[in-house]
């Protein structure tokens, strides 16, 4: 099983611009990911991969909104 939220978080860190590239960053980053790929692996145990993928959106868009305020 692939950690697609994971690899992706790991990687935004080390070439982000704006985080902070310290252990403790990507110890938090990789925790947000592993939750992401938890997230989404459960909506899949209980729904499809389709409306699992729309979840995912779904949650990221009101934390975008959030951090957008």
């Amino acid at each position: 099983m692939a950690f697609p939220f994971t690899a992706t978080a790991v990687t935004t860190v080390i070439m982000g611009d704006n985080i902070p590239a310290h252990d403790e960053m990507m110890d938090l980053a990789e925790s947000i990911g592993q939750k992401l790929d938890a997230f989404r692996e459960y909506v899949a145990s209980v729904r499809d991969e389709a409306q699992a993928g729309e979840a995912v959106k779904e949650l990221l868009t009101a934390l975008l909104a959030e951090a957008s305020k």
